[in-house]
């Protein structure tokens, strides 16, 4: 009965609940619900990245909540068909929770979900909130259970519908710093390398690995933002994409899979330079190494020049996929011109800035 949806298929902040048949019997959505608490609060166990107090206060109260249920396991009620309704409505909220649970302890997603603090909560509070509303219309008093259960029942509702599920101060500080760090990216400004290491071990972001797997999320968030028709969140995705390859660049080095935190990122970009394709650098339109490299709505890379060449031209699409873009604006890849312009000088590549291309 419990939606077996997997993370390779569900977006994240998206909650595919399937709400149980019409005709489910009572015992069978007490052990599903059973069951589908008990997974929820296996996510005690779980490190949350953003969200901590939300979720734990969530958590708590479905404990609560699975003692009613465990006590009403073997029972019967006078009003069964109303207490199943009601029962049905609860494993469908609780379905939301536990996407939401496993979205806020994804370890690929952190900055993603620090970004979308407020609409976390958002999601938090509402359901919560919903489960108040599905627990006062319960029809408990037809059970047979003790005084001290329905107490328990009572709790749960008053906590859901009183506890202040709010964004969390540091969850708000340091997504604001992000967006700091992102403005001065947009006036090609190099942000201090200890506003980046803050907002990482913020995150508990401690490798090169754990940044790289934030990019390939904001990757594959990008690519299915772009197939929807909203395609609303692209340029924001991009824009935190760079912001995580900067990072990964200028903070981490891997020696034998060995996480080495770079202060001045130097030691990142000296070894990166070693193993670089001198192809991944040039422009896809002129075909030479890039001297201003920005990212289009797409998530792909041109140099500035070139691709204001196609967009005067007429063209509105993206030269490499012919995908029609829903803006023209361009985020400057900082952490790839970095590194072009380190390669160039280990390599004696001279730069003609005036026509817009390096001589190699």
């Amino acid at each position: 009965m419990i939606s077996k949806s997997n993370d390779f298929t569900r977006r994240i902040l998206n909650f595919p609940a399937i709400r149980p048949c019409d005709l489910v019997c009572f015992s069978s959505i007490v052990n599903s619900l059973i069951d589908l608490c008990h997974t929820i609060c296996d996510y005690k166990s779980r490190t949350f990245f953003t969200n901590k107090k939300n979720a734990r206060d969530s958590i708590r109260l479905i404990e609560i909540f699975l003692v009613f249920l465990e006590d009403i396991q073997n029972g019967h009620s006078r009003n069964e068909s109303t207490l199943v309704l009601g029962l049905s409505e609860l494993h469908f909220i609780f379905q939301k929770v536990q996407f939401l649970l496993e979205d806020c302890s994804r370890d690929d997603a952190r900055i993603w979900m620090l970004v979308k603090s407020e609409n976390v909560t958002s999601q938090f509070r509402v359901l919560m909130r919903s489960i108040a509303v599905a627990l006062d219309v319960l029809p408990v008093e037809g059970l047979d259970v003790s005084a001290e259960v329905r107490e328990m029942v009572e709790f749960v509702s008053r906590q859901a519908f009183k506890t202040k599920f709010d964004v969390e101060v540091d969850d708000r500080r340091v997504s604001r710093k992000v967006l700091r760090v992102l403005d001065r990216f947009g006036n090609r400004i190099v942000p201090e390398s200890s506003d980046l290491m803050r907002v990482l071990e913020y995150l508990g972001i401690q490798s090169w690995t754990e940044c790289n797997k934030e990019v390939k999320f904001l990757e594959g968030e990008i690519v299915q933002e772009c197939l929807s028709d909203e395609k609303r969140d692209v340029g924001f995705l991009s824009s935190l994409m760079a912001f995580m390859i900067y990072c990964r660049c200028t903070l981490f080095v891997v020696v034998d899979n060995a996480p080495i935190r770079q202060s001045d990122g130097v030691g990142c970009i000296s070894d990166l330079i070693g193993c670089l394709n001198p192809d991944d650098l040039r422009c896809p339109i002129t075909l030479e190494i890039m001297i201003d490299p920005v990212t289009i709505s797409t998530g792909h890379t041109y140099d500035r020049s070139s691709i204001m060449k196609w967009f005067k031209s007429g063209n509105h699409t993206c030269p490499k996929t012919g995908e029609r873009l829903i803006s023209i604006d361009l985020v400057p890849n900082l952490a790839l011109k970095r590194l072009i312009k380190q390669y160039c000088t280990e390599n004696g590549i001279p730069f003609l800035k005036q026509e817009g291309v390096i001589m190699i």
